[in-house]
């Protein structure tokens, strides 16, 4: 998650530097696709990072029935 702020961050500040000083339109708009990458990975980490692991998912009396049935 810290990488994650750090990216906002720093692209967010590009962003903002880049619009002070008056840069060319493509330094700019590559600023501002950026940072919606940036937010768009910030939102997925938010959304699904506490996801539990696939293998959690898996209750042990399944666990069990497929060990009893592969005995058979």
């Amino acid at each position: 998650m810290s990488t994650l702020i750090g990216w906002v961050g720093g692209d967010s500040f590009k962003a903002v530097y880049f619009f002070l000083q008056g840069s060319p339109l493509q330094f700019k708009v590559c600023a501002i696709f950026q940072l919606s990458i940036d937010c768009a990975i910030l939102l997925q980490r938010v959304m699904y990072g506490n996801a539990p692991p696939a293998t959690a998912l898996i209750e042990e009396d399944d666990i069990e029935q497929a060990l009893a049935l592969n005995e058979e």
